[in-house]
């Protein structure tokens, strides 16, 4: 059972991981050819590099929904980060390893969602479709817990809170 759930998402990772590495790489793009959204991230603290962390933010609120952050959360965060093509020596990891270690504060995370919400509203723009993954993936940080009983089907994978958190995560990234 615990052998087909792996094959599972790893299947779902390889599916996704085309637009994960084109999401990720095109988002410097876009940053960086808007000026407005340029500055704004730049005016937050944020550098070329480590800005690609605000890519991630509803993975890092999904996993700390429930106030602590599972082991098995975390390594799929990681592991989306390493198909995104975040490489191991940059500052984008660095910093969603700090968020994954350490709760961010309300405030930071305020920041990090609006910066983020511009962030998918220019990809929006280029893409419709392209933003999809990021609900996706989140619902997958949610249900990478689970209780043993929702992996045959009785009961579910997510918590109300992640439940709540995904639901604005999917308000977000939604058509507008």
């Amino acid at each position: 059972m615990e052998q087909e759930k792996r094959l599972r998402d790893h299947r779902e990772i390889e599916l996704h991981g085309d637009l994960l590495e084109t999401s990720s790489a095109s988002m410097l793009d876009l940053i960086f050819n808007n000026a407005n959204l340029k500055k704004s991230i730049m005016q937050a603290g944020f550098n070329p590099d480590s800005a690609r962390a605000l890519l991630f933010v509803p993975l890092v609120e999904v996993a700390w929904a429930d106030r602590e952050i599972q082991s098995d959360e975390r390594e799929e965060i990681l592991k989306i980060l390493s198909k995104s093509g975040v490489e191991k020596e940059s500052e984008a990891l660095y910093l969603v390893s700090d968020w994954l270690t350490e709760r961010p504060s309300e405030a930071m995370f305020f920041k990090a969602q609006i910066l983020h919400g511009l962030i998918v509203d220019e990809m929006r723009k280029h893409d419709e479709d392209g933003v999809m993954w990021i609900l996706e993936s989140s619902r997958r940080i949610a249900s990478a817990t689970g209780g043993r009983l929702s992996r045959i089907g009785i009961g579910s994978s997510t918590s109300p809170d992640e439940d709540v958190v995904i639901q604005g995560i999917a308000r977000r990234t939604q058509k507008k």
